[in-house]
């Protein structure tokens, strides 16, 4: 008996048939995370004279977009751009492009999906959720909103704080604001699920 047999023996008598071939299990590829996720942007935006301001109500704009594949949201991001149109004493104009990184200006008043509530009360200027915990910049925009079927409408509805007024400093030899436009996206994330 040769040396290599004489420690063979021992070792498969300590450790019994864990040296023994066994089948394998059939595995799975694993599945591309990706093709399990949604992403999808609602887009609002309207054209504001500064004098939208003047009541008590906040102006809004409104976004609808329609949802093609069933999913659950998980992540919110909204952002924000603003275009201030300036007139001059010889009646020219001339516009201001910014970007509002924190989404300052906006309050997320409603999201419905279909006629369904995604707010847990009922959407108003008093209830609404400010656009900067949920902007790019906040680490506060996750989110566990029930499952969005395919085929509905999911529309999106911001107020517009009157600081908008503020963001945009007038092009050299303009003085006069003469409108806003204010575009606001719901950016939404989420795992795509079954109907």
């Amino acid at each position: 008996m040769n040396s290599t047999a004489r420690v063979r023996k021992p070792v498969r008598l300590l450790f019994g048939p864990t040296f023994a071939r066994e089948p394998r299990a059939f595995c799975e590829p694993r599945r591309n995370p990706y093709l399990d996720s949604v992403q999808m942007g609602v887009q609002c935006r309207g054209t504001f004279d500064p004098l939208a301001w003047d009541d008590l109500a906040l102006p809004s704009i409104t976004g609808q977009l329609r949802v093609h594949d069933s999913f659950s949201p998980t992540k919110l991001i909204a952002d924000e751009q603003i275009i201030a149109t300036f007139s001059n004493e010889a009646g020219e104009q001339g516009s201001v492009a910014v970007d509002v990184d924190h989404a300052g200006d906006l309050l997320l008043v409603g999201t419905f999906a279909g006629t369904r509530n995604l707010f847990p009360n009922a959407p108003c200027q008093e209830t609404a959720i400010s656009c900067s915990a949920i902007s790019a910049r906040s680490l506060a925009n996750d989110v566990s909103w029930p499952r969005i079927p395919a085929g509905v409408d999911l529309t999106v509805t911001f107020a517009i704080r009157s600081s908008v007024l503020c963001r945009a400093e007038a092009p050299e030899g303009f003085t006069t604001l003469v409108s806003i436009e204010v575009i606001g996206c719901l950016n939404l994330f989420g795992t795509k699920t079954k109907d």
